[in-house]
């Protein structure tokens, strides 16, 4: 097994126990029992997969448009105003043309973050199949 291959194993893996965790907590918050009638258990457990589905596509887009330079010029006029005030934090008299060139070469190359999609987006088809598991039984 190659090491890129690891690295992904890693990413998704963390990724999904934090998931996995988020929705524990929404069964605990939820008092989740199994001696609850069959049409709370799926409507509880819709609810546990869906928001860490929701979260983690939420957080790879965020990423995502992060990693495209978008928030360059926000965190650019913030590190601005805090040099105004504590001017031995920065260097001072950086154009924003020489910052946007230090931070493409810290960035990493081939950086992704699709494997937050990619789980947020398995988290949500768990939660449409009990989603659909609760209008089966569901009283017309």
């Amino acid at each position: 097994m190659s090491k890129l291959t690891k690295i992904r194993l890693i990413k998704y893996g963390v990724t999904g126990i934090v998931g996995a965790l988020m929705a524990v907590l929404v069964l605990w918050i939820k008092d989740f029992s199994f001696s609850m009638p069959l049409l709370a258990k799926y409507l509880i457990l819709t609810d546990a997969f869906t928001i860490p589905g929701v979260l983690l596509i939420m957080f790879g887009f965020l990423a995502i448009i992060a990693s495209m330079e978008f928030f360059y010029g926000l965190s650019y006029a913030f590190r601005r105003v805090v040099n105004s005030f504590i001017p031995v934090l920065f260097r001072d008299h950086v154009t924003y043309y020489e910052y946007v060139m230090e931070k493409r070469e810290k960035k990493k190359s081939g950086q992704s973050y699709g494997f937050l999609f990619i789980t947020g987006c398995f988290f949500m088809v768990i939660a449409i199949v009990f989603y659909v598991l609760f209008y089966q039984i569901y009283p017309a």
